[in-house]
């Protein structure tokens, strides 16, 4: 019988698929760029990524329409009623806005390598915008990138979580923007940003974009405004885009939203071919079991 056992190794080896000798594979997402453009109020970024996040400021005082693309959306009105903030989440690299406004501000980053997404957000303009913060929870690893916008302020920063890296930033003046990213371990964070404007005037707004991509679909959970992201990816039982107006937004339990072309349930190729060439192997091992028996007795 032993010499059955070593027959098996032999074919077998060459033919199992290392995927299934090492276990399941972890996809790992991947910042692939992160552009921040001034006086400017169209960006192009390179080609070939799953997702797109753009983001937007201008100094608010005048009229300024939404981002061409941007299903899903957090847009924030100044004190004035003028749309001053925008972050979009789209699936063209090209994206642009109108404004009249003198000072204006355009940015955006492209990632891949993902399964899941998912995103949280705040906004503020009540009492002149400063600050804005956002808490989540990581149930599996993820990578988190991080966006903000600041109408009217200056120079602005992120701060609360460990291993943050800066991919982009504004050059400052009174439109502030920021672009980060980092790869996160399980636990609970807390993103904040801030800016040293020097004034509070009607004129500020700000929003703080949290973005988790991961191969799992529930690697993310929060208790701070969610962005519907079904309008993008044509998710089943797509809701309404959330629009922020003014002041803080804050309370809905943060959803995920499967990306298409994740990880699926179906049987792979290669464990095909792995069980056919098993079964051949099977087949001559009886067959010559049968041969030597039919021998023995002769």
């Amino acid at each position: 019988m032993k010499w059955r056992f070593i027959l098996v190794a032999v074919f077998l080896g060459p033919v199992l698929p290392s995927k299934l000798i090492a276990g399941p594979t972890t996809r790992q997402a991947v910042l692939d760029c992160a552009i921040i453009q001034d006086r400017s109020s169209g960006l192009t970024l390179p080609e070939g990524s799953q997702v797109y996040i753009f983001g937007m400021c201008t100094g608010g005082a005048r009229a300024t329409s939404p981002f061409r693309h941007g299903p899903a959306s957090v847009q924030v009105k100044n004190r004035r009623g003028r749309l001053a903030v925008e972050l979009a989440v789209c699936q063209s690299a090209k994206n642009d806005y109108k404004t009249r406004c003198t000072g204006y501000i355009i940015g955006g980053c492209g990632v891949s390598g993902y399964s899941h997404m998912s995103a949280v957000y705040a906004t503020t303009t009540a009492g002149g915008a400063r600050s804005a913060s956002v808490s989540f929870k990581l149930n599996y690893p993820a990578l988190i990138v991080v966006m903000g916008f600041g109408a009217s302020e200056n120079h602005l920063k992120f701060d609360g979580m460990p291993g943050l890296k800066m991919a982009a930033q504004g050059r400052g003046g009174e439109l502030a923007s920021c672009i980060a990213d980092a790869a996160c371990a399980p636990g609970d964070y807390t993103v904040s940003q801030s800016s040293d404007s020097p004034a509070r005037t009607a004129l500020q707004a700000e929003a703080l974009g949290v973005f988790a991509f991961s191969d799992r679909p529930d690697a993310m959970e929060s208790a701070d405004q969610k962005l519907d992201l079904s309008p993008v990816f044509t998710a089943p039982e797509a809701a309404p885009v959330m629009l922020a107006e003014s002041g803080s937004n804050r309370g809905d339990a943060v959803t995920i939203v499967a990306m298409p072309g994740g990880s699926n349930g179906g049987i792979s190729a290669s464990v095909i071919v792995c069980v056919a060439a098993l079964a051949a192997i099977v087949l001559i091992i009886t067959l010559l079991g049968a041969i030597t028996a039919m021998r023995k007795r002769n």
